[in-house]
């Protein structure tokens, strides 16, 4: 995976070398591809999760909207455009 990272010039980052500072070291490098494994993946959709619970009012509403609308994006309804010009700005981007 490395070899062909370099090969087609994708960048390649690191992290810290500390667990507890991978969310920011993600927040810092954007990855794209962002091999891992489950328990990892599990502490970062807590992080997002508690973020998104602390939303109240029209914040929640929208956070709301915009998750359904992924979420069906996922099951196949409304075609396959996993992206949102509106939810992505408004909501995903401050991830």
């Amino acid at each position: 995976m490395f070899s062909y990272s370099v090969v087609v010039g994708a960048k390649i980052g690191y992290y810290q070398g500390n667990p507890l500072k991978l969310v920011a070291d993600c927040t810092e490098l954007r990855p794209t591809i962002f091999p891992s494994v489950p328990r990892l993946y599990n502490r970062i959709y807590g992080t997002i999760k508690a973020k998104f619970d602390e939303a109240a009012g029209c914040k929640a509403w929208l956070i709301k909207k915009a998750v359904e609308s992924k979420m069906a994006s996922l099951d196949g309804e409304g075609g396959v455009a996993y992206t949102h010009g509106c939810y992505d700005k408004l909501v995903f981007s401050k991830l």
